[in-house]
């Protein structure tokens, strides 16, 4: 384009910079000098989309140096500065540029700065920041048809261990996707109610309209596991295929080793582990791992622990750590 005499413009850069995504940082800092030298800093659409690249590349630092930078913030540069810490667990910082945004006055946060919000506030368990949330979505009129709000606000509180909010926003909702249904059971889940997780899973089978997918089973599962409900988790698993159509994955295989490993079967976690169709990852064997060196099984750890060293020789010292504790003669 440039050999032809054309010189590129804010959106042919825009529409460049997400292919460096991930690259290396000497690269980012390389392509930074670039815009600069072009002119295109001040530009908001290419700082927009160069803070987008530097934040999913994990460059926060860079990123907001130039968000602060940024002479006119629109609503997509906050929402881009917020996404990025949120997607890279800094959901602190994330949820005070999204007060600061609030407190500014000349910005409303959207649909989507609520969410990404609800999903930092459900990470730090923030039941009081996620109720003021609630309230701003509800007053901008953001749950009235909007899903995607709606099931981030019901995962929030199930999060925060209030399932009785949960349930009301579920109950309130007059249409719900496979996300509803998927949040309120992991919302059982994790609260310890796998009685009412699969109850729900139940309901949404008999319902016949929306199909569970791959994440639904996979909280279906982590449900079981959280209850140490052996049998019904093993019975979900295994109609997996016939009666959903959907293929194990690592998710859900890691799901019934920590079942099993919960609820003692060691030694049939190993053996699950073992016949797995698939190579089984580090995830699994430190589950297994974790699981055996507080149960006492000293065998499965050891074996648990060679394979992690195989796999990641770089955490030698914390495996060995885990089963010297476990033969120490103080250890019970």
């Amino acid at each position: 384009m440039r050999m032809a005499g054309i010189s590129p413009n804010s959106f042919t850069m825009a529409a460049l910079l997400p292919a460096f995504t991930y690259g290396r940082e000497i690269s980012m800092h390389l392509i930074h000098g670039l815009l600069i030298k072009c002119g295109f800093e001040s530009d908001n659409i290419v700082s927009t989309a160069f803070i987008c690249m530097l934040a999913k590349s994990g460059m926060l630092l860079t990123a907001h140096s130039i968000f602060d930078r940024m002479r006119l913030k629109n609503l997509v540069s906050w929402n881009s500065m917020i996404l990025g810490y949120a997607q890279n667990g800094r959901f602190q910082e994330s949820l005070q540029l999204f007060v600061e945004m609030q407190n500014l006055g000349t910005i409303s946060p959207d649909s989507f700065s609520v969410v990404t919000a609800l999903c930092c506030c459900s990470g730090l368990s923030l039941l009081g920041q996620g109720k003021e949330i609630h309230g701003y979505a509800y007053r901008a009129g953001f749950m009235e048809g909007n899903s995607l709000v709606n099931n981030a606000i019901i995962d929030m509180y199930g999060k925060c261990g209030v399932l009785e909010f949960a349930e009301r926003v579920f109950c309130n909702l007059r249409e719900r996707d496979v996300a509803s249904w998927t949040a309120l059971i992991n919302s059982y889940g994790l609260n310890g109610k796998g009685d009412k997780a699969i109850h729900t899973f139940e309901k949404l089978k008999e319902n016949g309209e929306i199909s569970p997918n791959s994440v639904t089973l996979t909280t279906v599962l982590s449900a079981c596991s959280h209850c140490c409900m052996v049998g019904e988790g093993f019975k979900y698993f295994r109609g997996m295929s016939k009666e959903f159509g959907i293929q194990p994955n690592m998710k859900h295989y890691s799901c019934m080793v920590d079942l099993l490993a919960r609820a003692g079967f060691y030694r049939e976690a190993l053996k699950f582990i073992n016949e797995m169709p698939i190579s089984p990852g580090v995830e699994l064997w430190q589950t297994l791992l974790g699981a055996a060196t507080i149960g006492g099984d000293r065998l499965t750890a050891e074996i648990a622990s060679k394979h992690l060293m195989e796999r990641e020789p770089w955490g030698k010292h914390q495996y060995d750590c885990g089963l010297s504790l476990m033969m120490s003669p103080n250890y019970h």
